[in-house]
């Protein structure tokens, strides 16, 4: 089991015992149903079938990217396999996946599906001496969770890694001796390119400000956004006409000044974020940007 403990301290304190669930379809269960809340991912479908075998679950997440759970009641090696094949199956039938999500979520959903970074959750016990070296070594977005199951109340989940995901390079060649590595461009960075200075600019400052909050805060690279999390996204960066556009995991009646003045808004409920009322900001200049870092901050605090 983790190394992480529990204590009650209701009178005399006592620590509670960890154990793993009896059936793995215990946790799943318990996973599927609180998906949303757990993970900020929208649970699709339980036992998803591909060519050879069946998926656990399904889901979609903030960011429009599949995601695959793959469950291990205990310490189980093959899981980070198993969710590597069925990664792989899932980017050769795109079809069957958006098929399920128009079904399900809609035809709006289904149409903006990024593809870019497919995410795979293995939920166990405990892992391998050999799995965390072994996810970073394969450039696709796996992640690792333990859990801690604490009597019949609490459990606990553990981030393990963070995901070593590289960008995909062409290679341009002209001779054995020019060799020019291109990185292809995403439609969020060849906006940026096109952006004004001080556009850029303001990307820029945003981005630094945010990962220096605190050293939990991570940085992840869209197709058409730049999403900062903890455990789950609190911030969504993108460029937005002549400014740039913030959306923060916070519920806006929380500044009811900058609310009423039109400058922070509640994101539109056909485009909100799974499991989170959200705020927004465009932010135009740095008197904008000065004004929304009180709106940052809180954000980060209670997150």
């Amino acid at each position: 089991m983790g190394d992480i403990y529990l204590f009650s301290v209701n009178g005399n304190a006592q620590r509670l015992p960890a154990h793993d669930f009896l059936l793995e379809k215990e946790l799943q269960t318990l996973i599927e149903s609180n998906m949303e809340l757990f993970f900020d991912v929208e649970f699709l479908q339980s036992e998803f079938v591909a060519t050879d075998g069946r998926m656990d679950s399904i889901g979609l997440d903030k960011n429009n990217r599949p995601v695959i759970f793959e469950y291990k009641r205990g310490q189980n090696e093959n899981v980070i396999a198993q969710g590597l094949f069925y990664l792989n199956w899932l980017m050769e039938h795109k079809g069957a996946f958006k098929l399920l999500v128009l079904e399900k979520l809609g035809m709006e959903r289904a149409s903006c599906i990024d593809w870019s970074s497919p995410c795979v959750m293995c939920v166990a016990s405990g892992f391998g001496k050999y799995d965390l070296q072994a996810v970073n070594q394969v450039q696709r977005d796996i992640r690792l969770i333990r859990y801690t199951r604490f009597g019949e109340t609490y459990i606990s989940f553990e981030w393990i890694n963070t995901p070593l995901g590289k960008p995909s390079r062409i290679m341009k060649i002209n001779s054995p001796q020019d060799i020019t590595p291109q990185k292809k461009s995403s439609p969020r960075e060849a906006r940026l390119q096109t952006a004004a200075f001080e556009q850029r600019t303001l990307y820029s400052e945003i981005t630094k400000y945010i990962l220096a909050l605190g050293t939990d805060m991570k940085e992840i690279q869209l197709t058409h956004n730049t999403v900062f999390r903890k455990k789950m996204n609190i911030y969504v960066l993108a460029p937005h006409n002549k400014g740039i556009r913030l959306r923060m995991r916070m519920d806006p009646s929380l500044f009811q000044r900058e609310q009423s003045e039109g400058f922070l808004q509640c994101v539109h409920e056909g485009f909100k974020q799974a499991g989170a009322i959200d705020s927004q900001v465009i932010i135009c200049s740095e008197a904008d940007f000065e004004k929304a870092k009180p709106l940052i901050d809180k954000c980060y605090q209670i997150n």
